[in-house]
């Protein structure tokens, strides 16, 4: 699966009450669909993306204000000996001032659908959360390095995001094509 460029410009806006938390489109104001690698469960938003270039992203990420947005190159496909590491993003863990606290349950599938490794209850996020409306990248990552001997085709990245204080959980999925 490919993601569309509009990762590149997604943000969260305020809408109604209720609705908060949802994933946004900037050009239209409009609450953008559920799909595998990004939803909204009772008002938590994850989103887990993939790329090659983590540490690039990661400086500009730690390196610039919030009013830029760092540039961010989605990886669908690698090679074998080549990195890729999943990323997972979130909002609306709580109101403003209050603690969250979040962890991910990491699956890596291969083609044929058995497990190529898991990384269970990778602590996320553990503070609280200060501002209304703010995307923020959990320090939950897997870099994963499929080796030649491995099999071609497409492997599955599945992360299970999980709000210890509200009880909320998502199971959130990429797929990485690997020739």
């Amino acid at each position: 699966m490919r993601l569309p460029n509009v990762l590149l410009a997604i943000a969260l806006a305020a809408q109604a009450a209720g609705a908060w938390a949802q994933w946004i489109d900037p050009a239209t104001s409009k609450p953008l669909p559920d799909l595998e690698w990004r939803k909204t469960v009772e008002g938590l938003g994850g989103m887990l993306v993939l790329t090659k270039d983590y540490d690039a992203f990661m400086k500009q990420w730690t390196g610039t204000g919030e009013s830029q947005v760092p540039q961010f190159h989605p990886a669908a496909g690698a090679t074998a000996g080549e990195s890729v590491t999943a990323m997972v993003f979130f909002s609306g863990c709580a109101d403003v001032g209050k603690p969250c606290e979040l962890a991910v349950d990491f699956k890596v599938l291969k083609p044929d659908g058995s497990s190529y490794g898991n990384v269970p209850n990778v602590a996320a996020f553990d503070g609280k959360i200060a501002k209304r409306n703010m995307v923020m990248l959990t320090r939950a990552t897997v870099r994963l390095k499929i080796e030649p001997k491995d099999p071609l085709g497409a492997y599955t990245i599945v992360a299970k995001l999980r709000d210890a204080k509200g009880g909320r959980s998502m199971e959130l999925r990429q797929t990485l094509w690997v020739e």
